[in-house]
């Protein structure tokens, strides 16, 4: 066991503001679906970004 093991990690992805078009409204859904409000609001605010 080492100093690895007890560290988190994190990855970040980039997003087209076409493919977050795509991906968006689905996302909404989803975190509606699964109660998760300040995910399905996140996904709306960028999805409202895209589309001013």
């Amino acid at each position: 066991m080492g100093v690895l093991d007890f560290m988190k990690r994190s990855g970040f992805a980039y997003v087209t503001d076409e493919g977050a078009a795509a991906i968006a409204p689905v996302a909404v859904t989803l975190a509606e679906y699964e109660d998760f409000p300040a995910h399905a609001a996140a996904a709306q605010y960028v999805l409202d970004r895209i589309n001013r």
